[in-house]
């Protein structure tokens, strides 16, 4: 409401100045008439009524080239820059009919035009970016689907080929059913994905340990043939404090992240996870002297909305679960950072508020 009111101020004091002006500038013209009449025998004949009209009308003439000039123009020019803008063209256009009592009459407007336009490039910017790193990730999808659908293909069609013994059509069927039940669990995780991106997910919190809750993930991990060779340990700080939040995506989101850092690091990595309560959050920490990660995909995962987008797909390896976990703490109003360097390991803190203990 400000804003407007200054406008309107400013373009009151400026019609009260120009009337001010115009009065001068007749007066002024009124007298010069009356100094020429006595020299110009040809001004004689134009009475000072005649004179006094012709004058109103030129000063009139004036101001309204003056309105055109210092309102009009500038008006016209918004007109074209939101229509542009409306046409997903997110600049000013080139020509500026912004005179300079016009911009100073509209700069509260020009300026909040400007602001638009900059928050509308900034989106832009954006939208492509995540376009760009969800064609990757699908990218991704698509390439660890097609190997347990290649091994589902490739059994069933040797199964249709060839006579087989009954145990090797037992051996082959649970092969099948290994392979759809990996299917199954992608589109599992794609499905919470989604539900995590649109903010859908129907929290179901409930008050737990967390130190225990944690340990017994990594306990789970640690005995776990998928982390042979790895070295996992635990501690907490104190012991024990409860937390108010939704177990499920809490235990989905560190398992996949424990399992991020045991599948993408070789055998021998040491992996310690910590719990550490603080005065205005809690934090876990989960901390490895792996391979690490490369700076660009660092940068794209804290660019990233939906998390690292993998541009060289292998199996496991296209970020869901780094995506799921990504959102899942989000969901929960945590926070996920990420600190790492190539040869030096990564370092992962899952920030919880304290106002759920």
């Amino acid at each position: 409401m400000k804003y407007h009111l200054r406008t309107i101020g400013r373009i009151f004091l400026f019609l009260v100045g120009l009337l001010l002006f115009s009065v001068t500038l007749h007066l002024a013209a009124m007298i010069l008439f009356i100094f020429l009449k006595k020299y110009l025998p040809f001004l004689e004949f134009i009475e000072y009524e005649v004179a006094h009209l012709l004058i109103i009308i030129l000063l009139l003439l004036f101001n309204i080239a003056l309105a055109i000039g210092y309102i009009s123009f500038p008006l016209l020019h918004i007109i074209r820059w939101l229509i542009q803008l409306s046409h997903g063209v997110y600049k000013e256009p080139s020509s500026r009919w912004k005179f300079r009592f016009g911009l100073y009459f509209f700069k509260d407007l020009f300026h909040h035009m400007e602001r638009l336009t900059e928050r509308l490039q900034a989106s832009e910017k954006e939208r492509k970016q995540f376009e760009k790193q969800r064609q990757h990730w699908i990218t991704g999808i698509s390439h660890d689907l097609k190997t347990p659908l290649a091994y589902i293909k490739g059994y069933a069609s040797m199964m249709s080929s060839y006579r087989w013994s009954e145990t090797e059509v037992k051996q082959f069927s649970r092969q099948i059913e290994a392979k759809i039940e990996e299917v199954e669990e992608w589109m599992k995780e794609l499905s919470l994905f989604v539900s995590a991106d649109q903010q859908t997910l129907p929290l179901e919190k409930e008050r737990i340990s967390l130190p225990d809750f944690v340990r017994k993930i990594v306990l789970d991990l640690a005995n776990s043939p998928l982390a042979e060779g790895m070295h996992l340990s635990f501690s907490s700080k104190p012991n024990r404090f409860f937390l108010l939040i939704d177990p499920r995506f809490l235990h989905r989101s560190l398992q996949n992240l424990l399992i991020n850092a045991v599948i993408h690091n070789p055998a021998g990595t040491s992996i310690d996870v910590s719990v550490v309560q603080k005065k205005d959050h809690v934090c876990i920490q989960l901390k490895d002297n792996g391979v690490g990660i490369n700076q660009e995909v660092l940068k794209a995962l804290s660019d990233a909305p939906a998390g690292i987008p993998n541009n060289q797909p292998s199996p496991k390896r296209n970020g869901l679960g780094l995506m799921i976990a990504k959102q899942l703490i989000a969901a929960q109003q945590g926070k996920l950072e990420i600190e790492s360097e190539e040869g030096q390991g990564t370092t992962i803190r899952i920030l919880l508020p304290t106002s759920d203990l």
